[in-house]
């Protein structure tokens, strides 16, 4: 059970953080 959630909370950031780069 703890593991699913650990799986998609991962991927969020992947995203956020490029976000940031395109910006920089």
């Amino acid at each position: 059970m703890s593991h699913p959630p650990l799986k998609p909370s991962h991927q969020l950031p992947t995203p956020v953080l490029r976000i940031p780069q395109q910006g920089g």
